[in-house]
């Protein structure tokens, strides 16, 4: 676009070259064309086997006013969902009681920092249960 615009007012011997140059050389110029990198992956080890790492997170509220509990086991990537009404850290004990008793207690949960998550009470569920 620099080129373009210099050719319809000047024009000199080995222009193009120069204004690349020029460019090459400014850092205002390479600080603004230059894209940012994205940050490289970090692959996590898969787990040895299914129910010993899972994801737990909340979803919703919904138009019902309910949120549902969503847990992932990492290893097969199998979804349990809890429909609740309710989301303090009692209830969401509760829920994942019943889920462990299905599938057994997991050896690590990944949770964000949601109040349920994040209270002293749940922090004591995790090292009681395991």
């Amino acid at each position: 676009m620099m080129k373009s615009h210099l050719r319809t007012s000047v024009w000199w011997p080995k222009l193009d070259a120069d204004v690349e140059s020029f460019v090459s050389a400014c850092r205002g110029c390479t600080l603004v064309s230059a894209p940012n990198v994205p940050e490289p992956l970090i692959r996590k080890e898969l787990p040895t086997g299914p129910w010993n790492y899972i994801a737990i997170e909340y979803l919703g509220p919904l138009p019902e006013g309910q949120h549902l509990l969503v847990i992932v086991d990492c290893y097969s990537r199998y979804l349990e969902v809890c429909g609740m009404m309710c989301i303090d850290t009692k209830t969401t004990i509760d829920s994942l009681r019943k889920v462990f008793s299905r599938y057994g207690i997991p050896t690590l949960i990944k949770a964000d920092n949601g109040p349920q998550f994040a209270s002293k009470e749940f922090n004591f569920f995790e090292v009681s249960t395991i």
